[in-house]
């Protein structure tokens, strides 16, 4: 989410809620967690940074996780219970 927010590309294993949000556009999946992929997905993101456009990236990252955006999801999730 920080990374996202800063509008930095991020670099992350193919698990839980991480690839609900990384996005092609935003990022790279490992998907099999192995140091090579780490590095091949590093030289990616620095070999070609003119592919992100890191404004997006942020807007994308402060709609998703900012204290509006979550307090909504939050609420929203609390009022089903009550």
């Amino acid at each position: 989410a920080e990374s996202l927010c800063c509008g930095t590309p991020v670099i992350a294993s193919n698990v839980g809620g991480i690839k609900e949000y990384v996005t092609p556009e935003c990022g790279i999946m490992i998907n099999n967690n192995k140091i090579n992929e780490f590095e091949t997905a590093i030289k990616f993101v620095i070999n070609n940074s003119n592919y992100y456009n890191y404004n997006k990236i942020s807007d994308y990252g402060i709609n998703k996780f900012s204290l509006s955006s979550v307090g909504k999801i939050y609420s929203k999730t609390i009022h089903k219970y009550i």
